[in-house]
């Protein structure tokens, strides 16, 4: 005899925004002790502005590979006990594309010998960060298109 499957609960996702929001000002405000670093390290002095047009160009090739393919799951998304759901797994993956882009710039400023590269593109970057990573109505929604496409 076989028994139907139990239906489940349509999920609360005020608790997991909640955890994912906590987890996304973190690795917001770690980029500003970053930029303290840096600066105090190797100092805000004049740079080639081609260190600068790089490091922006990276915030943004994070932020659209983060558009283009952060929201999308994996083929192979088996929910396993203990694992994250796809969204959270969706997330993280996020994550790394806009937070690669940070550490690429604190490469650059000190390959620039100057802090000049990161903080021009900070700002740029915590947009980015925030923009793909603080849960929102609108990041629920572009995840959902995502899965439907």
């Amino acid at each position: 005899m076989t028994y139907p499957e139990p239906s489940r609960p349509a999920p609360d996702h005020a608790a997991q925004d909640r955890s994912l929001r906590i987890l996304a000002l973190s690795f917001l405000t770690m980029t500003v002790v970053f930029g303290v670093l840096i600066d105090v390290a190797v100092g805000a002095g004049s740079v080639n502005i081609l260190y600068v047009v790089l490091a922006v160009l990276v915030v943004v090739a994070g932020f659209v590979l983060a558009q283009n393919y952060g929201y999308r799951s994996t083929p192979a998304a088996v929910a396993r006990p203990g694992a994250p759901d796809e969204f959270t797994g969706a997330f993280f993956r996020r994550l790394a594309m806009t937070e690669t882009p940070v550490f690429l710039n604190l490469v650059i400023g000190f390959l620039a010998g100057s802090a000049m590269p990161y903080l021009v593109a900070w700002p740029f970057a915590v947009a980015s960060m925030a923009f793909h990573l603080l849960p929102s109505a609108g990041m629920r929604r572009r995840w959902e298109a995502a899965q439907k496409s």
